[in-house]
């Protein structure tokens, strides 16, 4: 029933985000196309004028992108799940969990495939017919940077996989502060938006709060790990607090699910 649900979800989002992220890479490609032909016929000449308009379109289409994730994120889950279309949803055969889940990994996934389109584009904008020469050097300085140790020598691959990783957590994480924000905004019978940005912002305050984690947790793998690779266990701590945080806010997100939300 999941991936039914997930299809579902998919298909939906799809027809908004699709659209946009090919917007934002045909807008890189026109810009920079442009350029090049305007700077051939004039070389001499900087189309500056044009140049800047045509950067701030690209850069509004992209922007445009990341806020429509995160709008989109926002209105899915509570116009299915906290709405008048709520009702239908746990009338289906599916548990809490199962639509939790459906919407964070459809959310997870538009939020990865928005920051690697942002990056294709500012990767077209930047060509210059180096830039792609240049690409080993760039990841053998962010190796070297990352897994810089005289005891352990981390391969590309497996730094790569770290950073994949913690952006992986990261986005979830973020799906699920607003999803528990939501939830919780919802279990009242009055003023639910006003509530949910207030639950928002009580969550983040709580976070930094509770930020003393991180450093607990790269204490002690130091200590069980020394001298190892400061960057990489870096990288692995914020994995491991990004989870066990996921985790309570998950937790918060079904239990209010669950027991307490108020479709009235």
């Amino acid at each position: 029933m999941l991936t039914k649900l997930m299809k579902y979800e998919f298909k939906a989002t799809a027809r908004v985000m699709v659209p946009l992220c090919i917007l934002s890479v045909a807008l890189a490609l026109v810009t920079q196309i442009t350029l090049w032909e305007l700077v051939g016929k004039a070389p001499g000449r900087s189309p500056s004028l044009l140049k800047l308009l045509l950067l701030i379109a690209t850069a509004v289409a992209m922007g445009a992108v990341l806020a429509a994730t995160v709008v989109l994120m926002i209105q899915r889950f509570r116009s299915n799940l906290l709405g008048d279309e709520g009702h239908l949803m746990f009338s289906l055969p599916v548990s809490s969990h199962q639509h939790i889940w459906t919407k964070l990994l459809v959310a997870v996934f538009w939020i990865l495939a928005t920051l690697f389109i942002l990056f294709e584009s500012t990767v077209i904008l930047g060509y210059n017919g180096t830039l792609w020469t240049a690409f080993p050097q760039i990841q053998e300085f962010l190796v070297s940077h990352f897994s810089s140790s005289s005891d352990l020598n981390f391969s590309p691959g497996v730094f790569l996989a770290f950073l994949f990783t913690a952006i992986f957590v990261g986005a979830g994480e973020l799906c699920l502060e607003i999803y528990a924000a939501l939830a919780l905004g919802h279990s009242f019978h009055k003023h639910k938006t006003l509530l949910s940005v207030v639950f928002f912002l009580v969550i983040q305050v709580l976070y930094h709060l509770t930020g003393g984690i991180t450093p607990f947790l790269a204490d002690l793998a130091f200590f069980l790990f020394p001298p190892t690779n400061i960057h990489i266990l870096d990288l692995g701590v914020s994995i491991v607090s990004g989870l066990l945080w996921a985790a309570v806010l998950y937790v918060i997100t079904h239990y209010t699910l669950k027991h307490r939300l108020n479709l009235e």
